[in-house]
């Protein structure tokens, strides 16, 4: 009697799982951006509406796991591409964590290399997994949207700080666009700016990517006063301006002449430590 009514229970428990993954499958999805609360770093979960998961940056340590948990469906543990800005463990860290819990099929990063162990366990963690270089040009298609890479160029010079070699991507739909700067300082926002001008006048390979305005922006290194510099803050003209960075963070982000910059500009601003999660849907 005893093992009929824990098989009726496993019966029953299939049957909801059942139901629950037809009715997820019949779901209609919208093309959706997640931005994470996960302290003093970045992380971001683009889902589109062929039903793809691509994460860009995995903030410091295991914090973005429950974040996954609660946004991916318990048996989608797949992540078709993570994007790594750069190497410091503020955006590395929950890559690490990410590839030993979930399936990754591929990885877009600039491939700069950097001298720490956390560095070394990412490496060969990226052992068997697709992995690409980032730079300038690329496309990313997804159907209804593009994923476009701005910067770095193929030819970076690594000598520079892993900061200023930070992967800037676009996400372009019809309904607005979405820019993530990483950690990129104020002469990278420049170049873009540069470059921006000189597809004006001209037609390489890669003005395709070469846009800057965007209705939500990620803003450049959590709010340091080495980014965001007026003028490209205001070609970008977002309506919504983020903010990745922890609550009483030793760097004190964000710093005030950020702050001053949006102010004047009358850009809302999102921030992680006092708002949360960002959740943007394009319909």
């Amino acid at each position: 009697m005893k093992n009929k009514k824990l098989l009726i229970a496993f019966l029953i428990f299939c049957n909801i799982v059942a139901l629950s993954i037809f009715l997820d499958l019949r779901k209609e999805r919208e093309l959706e951006v997640v931005f994470f609360d996960v302290g003093q770093g970045d992380a971001a979960l683009i889902r589109t509406e062929k039903g793809h998961n691509i994460l860009i940056d995995g903030g410091p340590g295991k914090k973005i796991i429950p974040h996954l948990s609660r946004e991916l469906s318990f048996w989608d543990r797949r992540i078709d591409l993570m994007i790594l800005s750069h190497a410091h463990a503020d955006h590395l860290s929950g890559l690490v964590a990410v590839l030993e819990k979930y399936e990754v099929e591929k990885v877009l990063w600039n491939k700069q290399p950097h001298d720490s162990l956390l560095y070394r366990e990412w490496e060969m963690l990226l052992e068997g997994v697709k992995s690409k270089k980032a730079y300038r040009g690329q496309r990313v298609d997804l159907g209804n949207a593009y994923l476009d890479v701005l910067y770095p160029v193929e030819d970076y010079d690594f000598s520079k700080s892993l900061n200023e070699s930070s992967v800037i991507n676009r996400l372009i739909h019809d309904d607005g666009a979405v820019l993530f700067m990483g950690d990129a300082y104020k002469a990278q926002e420049n170049r873009l700016l540069e470059w921006e001008k000189k597809c004006r006048d001209a037609d390489y390979g890669w003005c395709r990517v070469m846009e800057i305005p965007s209705e939500v922006l990620k803003v450049g290194h959590h709010g340091s006063s080495t980014s965001s510099d007026h003028d490209f803050i205001k070609k970008v003209s977002p309506e919504i301006a983020l903010i990745s960075a922890g609550k009483d963070n030793r760097y004190g982000h964000p710093h005030e002449e950020t702050m001053e910059t949006f102010e004047d500009l009358g850009i809302n601003l999102h921030k992680t430590f006092r708002d949360g999660n960002l959740r943007i849907q394009f319909e």
